[in-house]
């Protein structure tokens, strides 16, 4: 993924952006099913609720 790229909800909501480093910084009250980033789908059961750094794949 490239830099500065923002995730958004199914909804088009801005969540959060890929940093320099490549990871994906993002926030959410509500509870999401997907993330999307440019053509990149990520579904609910790729990524957890937690605080902790994660691995995702795009679908």
């Amino acid at each position: 993924m490239k830099s500065g790229a923002w995730a958004i909800t199914e909804e088009g909501k801005p969540l959060g952006f890929i940093a320099p480093n490549g990871i994906l910084f993002l926030s959410s009250i509500e509870p999401l099913n997907s993330i999307k980033v440019g053509e990149c789908t990520i579904s609910r059961s790729s990524f957890e609720d937690i605080n902790d750094l994660q691995e995702v794949f795009c679908e």
